[in-house]
């Protein structure tokens, strides 16, 4: 699921090189629906597995998801 890559993808970017949605609660919570969102819609066992995906690729990688 794409979503699912992108926003695995997201979180080892805002991992690795800053503070997650720059500590905005404004952008946590959009990420958060963003998340349950793609959960109802792909399941959580489909979910899990594209975030874990997203989270595994480097950044250069990840311009193909985009």
């Amino acid at each position: 699921m794409r979503a699912a890559r992108l926003l695995g993808l997201g979180h080892q970017i805002w991992r690795d090189y800053g503070r997650p949605q720059m500590g905005s609660a404004d952008l946590r919570a959009a990420r958060a629906a963003c998340e349950r969102a793609a959960r109802d819609l792909a399941g959580d066992a489909a979910y899990r597995d594209g975030f874990a995906a997203g989270a595994a690729l480097e950044p250069g990688e990840a311009v193909d998801l985009l």
